[in-house]
């Protein structure tokens, strides 16, 4: 049992709420929310740094903010945190500490995204932890630089309690990401998980086999080395911080390797926050699969049937859709009903548009379809 140094009984509860979560991660979504809460703060965020691995735990009013923050750019570099990890006070910092407030409506940061979106005041800490790691700590969006500064004494008080308590945790939520892809490994299945900004957080030799000779993590980021490949990444990454979807992308196959489908996956409620962070799982599939007969990349891909993958593939290859019919066994009525459900599930309103897209996915082999 912790040595106290309160005797505010709100702040007990806290001390025994923020041990729970150091070996339960699960729990730091809801220790931070209440944090934020009692502070009067619009949300909280954790951010740990162990090794070359780094992780984040942002509560549900921060996230839309902290997502822009990543995509926008401000991360890198991160000029609005600089003080506070230069410094590395052994307490909790206001942001008005660092800086006036004339200078804040003079940061892009602050002017663009952080004032309009109720975020300008904060208060936060930084704390060294074991084993060449770092942990960081903020309450965002305090209701005034007035409020944040009555919360320091009452954090400072907290704060060796979080420094332990975060030590811990970081080393337990990064080991959750590599239990998961390595659990996945044990089925055979390709997988990672990356953070919002596309840092590789953890992935399993299937995925580095599978993808190995086709992308690169410069500084843990993963990149695709095609560039339509990496665009397409980069799209599926978009559609899954702006809409919670998941998406998926085809990479091309090369001589030492299959084509195959990468599904991005979001992290999102309770997915997000077994995790501990914000992020994606990625995993892979390739278009050969003993359980399903007629495997395919497009049905992969696009969750065609095989007689829709069948008819797209027709089409692309010039056909009309009487001669795709024809080819198939199928009246044209039909056809036409299964391109309509293609449409559907592709997006494309024509079939021109059709056409343009299944020729991006190049060098795809054709299945011999037994049940087309």
């Amino acid at each position: 049992m912790p040595t106290r140094i309160t005797s505010d009984p709100t702040e007990e509860a806290f001390i025994d709420a923020i041990y729970e979560a150091a070996v339960v991660v699960d729990r730091w979504p809801i220790v931070l929310q209440n944090l934020a809460d009692h502070y009067g703060a619009g949300g909280a965020m954790l951010f740990s740094v162990v090794g070359s691995d780094q992780q984040v735990i942002v509560t549900d009013g921060f996230a839309p903010t902290f997502e822009r923050y990543v995509t926008e750019g401000y991360m890198s570099p991160n000029e609005r945190a600089a003080p506070l990890v230069a410094e590395h006070a052994p307490c909790f910092r206001s942001n008005a500490d660092y800086r006036t407030a004339a200078q804040r409506a003079a940061m892009p940061v602050y002017r663009d995204l952080l004032i309009p979106a109720g975020f300008e005041h904060a208060v936060g800490t930084v704390v060294q932890g074991p084993h060449h790691s770092m942990l960081a700590m903020t309450l965002e969006g305090m209701r005034s630089e007035e409020a944040a500064h009555r919360a320091l004494p009452s954090l400072d008080r907290l704060r060796p309690h979080l420094a332990r308590a975060l030590s811990l945790s970081a080393h337990v939520g990064l080991s959750r990401h590599r239990l998961i892809v390595d659990t996945l490994a044990i089925t055979g299945c390709p997988a990672a998980t990356l953070a919002v900004d596309g840092r590789l957080m953890a992935a399993n030799r299937e995925f580095e086999s599978v993808l190995g000779s086709r992308a690169v993590d410069p500084h843990r980021r993963l990149r695709f080395l095609d560039a339509c490949t990496d665009n397409r990444f980069r799209g599926a990454m978009q559609i899954g911080m702006a809409k919670a979807a998941s998406a998926s992308f085809i990479v091309a196959g090369q001589a030492d390797g299959r084509p195959c489908v990468v599904h991005v996956i979001p992290l999102r409620r309770l997915a997000r926050d077994v995790f501990g962070s914000n992020g994606f799982v990625m995993i892979v599939a390739d278009g050969h699969n003993r359980a399903t007969p007629n495997a395919d990349l497009l049905r992969v891909l696009f969750d065609l049937t095989a007689r829709e993958a069948a008819l797209v593939r027709y089409l692309a290859d010039g056909r009309t859709i009487a001669a795709a019919a024809g080819a198939m066994g199928i009246a044209v009525t039909t056809a036409k009903v299964h391109l309509r459900r293609v449409f559907e599930k592709t997006g494309c309103t024509r079939q021109a548009e059709l056409v343009a897209l299944v020729s991006t996915y190049t060098a795809l082999p054709t299945p011999r379809y037994r049940d087309a």
